[in-house]
């Protein structure tokens, strides 16, 4: 965003706290191998989310920056993405998508680490063979070694494995969504399917790379805002990995029927037990420290 007189800039990492989202998805229409309405992912998401309408949706709900993860029907192209970046340097960092099957991989992701708002990578295959895979396993290791942190989406049935794929692999994990279903695309977890995913998450907990992503939770409320249903989920991350390894997102173009953008970052003020030091982490620290964001340009920040 263009600097205007009465502005400030500030950067990642200042004493004053900063508002990040860790997840959000930019796309353009041509993305879609079919019309978007035809798929689960595009009816709900959307034909397209340009850069400068998240960027407005941003200002208007006091989000200062935002990660914004390449989406899966945008296959491996991340130049987009990266675009936007290059246009909203103020605004967004990238996350981006590699076959880890592919050869060649790793200088991919060497040149990839060398873009300056590229900060991580993702991975959302719900193939279990795959996690189990040595592809897998030297993908994560590559990313280790380049300083990228691995955005991770297995599915709830395979959260079991990131565990000892954190310990061997050395990389930073970061699991969207909790690795938890996600309302509307799917239907909402089953007492089984959350009971399984959440003692995953505590085994993965202990893996000192290990970081949770609390992006899209008001979804799962069968409440209006402030979601008091889902409040015992927040306090369960942050009681089990801390805050510092806790981070909140959106995922807003998949959950806006749920609220909007500064509904589903205020729940978290409403939640007792979340001191301001800790929400400070949730709501920016953690995803600046995560991805590295106090070594990008400065920001504009509210005034």
């Amino acid at each position: 965003m263009a600097s205007t007189g009465s502005s400030t800039h500030v950067r990642f990492g200042d004493p004053q706290p900063l508002v990040v989202d860790s997840q959000v998805h930019l796309w353009r229409a041509t993305d879609w191998l079919v019309e978007p309405a035809q798929t689960a992912l595009g009816a709900v998401h959307g034909q397209s989310c340009e850069p400068e309408e998240m960027a407005s949706r941003m200002r208007r709900a006091a989000v200062d920056a935002a990660v914004v993860v390449v989406p899966s029907w945008s296959g491996w192209d991340n130049r987009f993405a990266l675009d936007a970046a290059d246009r909203h340097p103020e605004r967004f960092a990238v996350v981006g998508r590699f076959d880890p099957l592919s050869k060649g991989v790793e200088n991919a992701l060497k040149g990839w680490a060398e873009q300056p708002r590229a900060v991580g990578v993702r991975l959302t295959s719900k193939i279990r063979s795959d996690w189990t895979s040595p592809a897998y396993a030297s993908f994560l290791a590559a990313a280790a070694r380049l300083d990228l942190a691995v955005c991770v989406y297995p599915g709830a049935e395979n959260l079991d494995l990131l565990a000892p794929l954190g310990r061997a692999s050395g990389a930073t994990l970061v699991v969207d969504h909790l690795g938890l279903p996600a309302p509307p695309v799917t239907p909402p977890p089953d007492e089984r399917v959350l009971s399984g995913a959440l003692a995953s998450l505590t085994a993965l907990s202990r893996v000192a790379g290990a970081r949770v992503k609390l992006s899209g939770l008001p979804a799962l409320s069968r409440l209006p805002f402030p979601y008091e249903d889902v409040w015992w989920l927040v306090r369960r991350m942050v009681e089990e990995f801390g805050p510092e390894r806790t981070m909140w997102g959106s995922d807003i173009t998949r959950t806006a029927a749920f609220g909007t953008l500064a509904e589903q970052r205020d729940y978290l003020g409403a939640i007792d037990g979340i001191d301001d030091r800790a929400r400070a982490d949730i709501l920016g620290g953690t995803a600046i420290r995560t991805f590295g964001l106090h070594r990008l340009q400065p920001i504009e920040a509210r005034g």
